[in-house]
C-alpha cells in the first residue's frame, strides 16, 4: 500500500530526466522578479529543438528557435510575456495570429529554468539564463 500511495505522489511531479536537483516551483511573485529583463536559452525536452527568448522588462519579447548549433533561426517571433495570479507564465505571439497565450507553470532547475505547458505535452530547459537585459536583439539575429 505505502509502494502505490508513493507511486500515485510521484504521479504528481513533473517528469524529468535531465538533472536530478530538486526542482521548486516559482508562485506569481518570484515570477515576476525573475523572469524579466533575462535571456534564456535551452532546448525543448521531446523534440530537443534549440530555442532562444528574450524578455524585456516590460514583458516584450523575441522567441527563436533552431534545429542545431550551426543552424540559422527557422522561427523568430515578436511577443508578449504576462505572469497571472495563478502562477502561469503566459507567452502571446500576435503577429503570428496565434489564437491564444501559451501558459506555463515555471521551476527553478539548476542555474535555470523549467517551463512546463499548461494543457500539452511540451517541456522546454532553459539551461543558460543572462540577467539584467535591457532591450532584445531584432527579431531574426539568434544569440549564442
Amino acid at each position: 500500500m505505502r509502494a502505490f500511495k508513493a507511486l500515485v505522489a510521484m504521479s504528481f511531479l513533473p517528469i524529468c530526466s535531465v538533472s536530478t536537483e530538486p526542482m521548486t516551483m516559482l508562485h506569481s511573485d518570484e515570477l515576476r522578479q525573475e523572469i524579466f529583463g533575462i535571456h534564456l536559452f535551452g532546448h525543448e525536452m521531446r523534440s530537443g529543438m534549440l530555442f532562444d527568448e528574450c524578455i524585456e522588462p516590460s514583458g516584450e519579447t523575441v522567441y527563436r528557435t533552431r534545429q542545431d548549433e550551426t543552424a540559422q533561426p527557422y522561427y523568430s517571433e515578436p511577443g508578449q510575456l504576462e505572469i497571472t495570479e495563478l502562477a502561469q507564465a503566459c507567452f502571446s505571439y500576435p503577429p503570428k495570429g496565434d489564437p491564444g497565450p501559451a501558459c506555463f507553470r515555471v521551476f527553478r532547475y539548476g542555474d535555470g529554468f523549467l517551463f512546463e505547458s499548461i494543457g500539452s505535452i511540451d517541456r522546454f530547459v532553459a539551461s543558460s539564463v543572462l540577467r539584467g537585459i535591457e532591450r532584445f536583439p531584432e527579431p531574426g539575429a539568434f544569440l549564442s
